[in-house]
C-alpha cells in the first residue's frame, strides 16, 4: 500500500481534476509555483491515515501578500506534523487537534506572523503541539508572548507546553536564557516587548546602516 506521495511542481492546468483519496497514505508533500493551488489541493484530500502534510509555494509573480486559506477538517484533525513553506503569503493555522510538530520556513524573509497570532489568541487550536521549528528569525515579541501564554496555562486547560523550539543560530544570550526557562515551564525575566519588536531588536544587535 502507498504510504508516501510527493507532488512536485504541480501545474494549474492539471489541478482541476486532481483529488487525493487513499486509506493508506500517511505522508503527502505538495510543491507548486501557484499561490492559489495549495488551498484548492488540500480541500481535495481524503486520506484518513494522513499524519504528515508538507506544503511549499514559490510564486515569484505574486509580490502581494495573498492569503492562503487552509481548510479541510478531515485533514487537519489527523495530522501530527505540518510543514509549510510559503514566504510572502498570509496564512492562519487551522484547527489541528492532533498536531505535535510544526515546521515553518521561508527562503527569503520572515513570513506573515498570523500563525503566531493564531497560537497566542487560540492556543486550543493545537492542544498537543510541543515542537515548533522556524527557519527564520521570528518576531521576537510575538514569539515570547505566545510561549508565555501557552506554557503558563493551568493543566486544566489541556494545552501541551511547547518544549522544543528550533531556531536559526546564533541566538543572543539575552534571549536564549529566558527562552530556555520558558520552555521548561518557568516564569522568568526577559527584555520588554518594545525591546523585542523587530525594529528595536535589529538596531540593538545588528548594524542597520549596512
Amino acid at each position: 500500500f502507498l504510504k508516501t506521495l510527493h507532488l512536485r511542481n504541480v501545474l494549474d492546468d492539471y489541478s482541476d481534476g486532481l483529488s487525493i483519496k487513499s486509506s493508506s497514505l500517511e505522508t503527502i508533500s505538495i510543491s507548486t509555483a501557484y499561490s492559489w493551488l495549495p488551498q484548492d489541493l488540500v480541500s481535495k484530500i481524503n486520506c484518513p491515515s494522513l499524519i504528515l502534510l508538507d506544503l511549499a509555494v514559490d510564486d515569484p509573480r505574486d509580490t502581494t501578500s495573498r492569503e492562503i486559506k487552509l481548510q479541510n477538517k478531515s485533514v487537519f484533525d489527523n495530522i501530527v506534523t505540518f510543514e509549510i513553506h510559503v514566504p510572502g503569503f498570509q496564512w492562519k493555522l487551522p484547527n489541528c487537534i492532533s498536531l505535535r510538530k510544526l515546521h515553518v520556513s521561508s527562503a527569503e524573509s520572515a513570513p506573515d506572523a498570523n500563525f503566531l497570532a493564531s497560537l497566542i489568541f487560540e492556543p486550543w487550536i493545537c492542544p498537543l503541539l510541543h515542537e515548533i521549528k522556524l527557519d527564520f528569525l521570528p518576531e521576537w515579541d510575538l514569539l515570547f508572548i505566545m510561549l508565555e501564554r501557552r506554557n503558563h496555562l493551568p493543566p486544566s486547560f489541556g494545552i501541551t507546553r511547547i518544549t522544543n523550539l528550533i531556531l536559526p543560530s546564533p541566538i543572543p544570550l539575552t534571549l536564549l536564557t529566558p527562552l530556555t526557562h520558558i520552555l521548561s515551564g518557568q516564569f522568568t525575566e526577559r527584555p520588554s516587548n518594545r525591546e523585542l519588536c523587530f525594529g528595536s531588536f535589529m538596531e540593538e544587535y545588528f548594524d542597520t546602516s549596512l
